[in-house]
């Protein structure tokens, strides 16, 4: 389950990037408009006369960036969220260890469990 976290976490930053991305690319002036502001440059500096120029609504391109944030954010708590405590990985992988049958170190004999000393070399059982 934790996994599937990260790994959408992942996707969503990526996802987050992409969107901010074409947002961002949204607002920039087309070739058109430069060509346009290019010429109103000229005709002010010759004429001395400013010409106003429409602008673009900048609206939807902000609103696209914003939900590329958004995409971001919710992907990187999927992440953090994914990394779990270290507490409960020591848990499982300690009730995984109580399901293995326990071997002397010194001789190798089988010990039974809550035996803390082998039966056969007297070795220290380590739990």
């Amino acid at each position: 389950m934790k996994s599937e976290f990260f790994v959408v976490g992942i996707i969503l930053i990526m996802v987050g990037i992409g969107v901010s991305f074409y947002g961002y690319k949204q607002m920039q002036p087309t070739g058109l408009e430069k060509t346009i502001d290019t010429i109103a440059k000229w005709g002010e500096a010759l004429s001395g006369e400013k010409s106003p120029l429409p602008k673009r609504d900048k609206t939807g391109s902000v609103l696209i960036m914003i939900l590329g944030g958004i995409f971001f954010i919710v992907g990187l708590n999927m992440i953090i969220k994914s990394g779990g405590n270290r507490e409960s990985r020591e848990n499982i992988i300690s009730s995984q260890m109580q399901d293995y049958p326990r071997y002397c170190p010194n001789c190798g004999v089988h010990v039974s469990d809550g035996n803390q000393f082998c039966s056969k070399c007297g070795a220290k059982i380590e739990s």
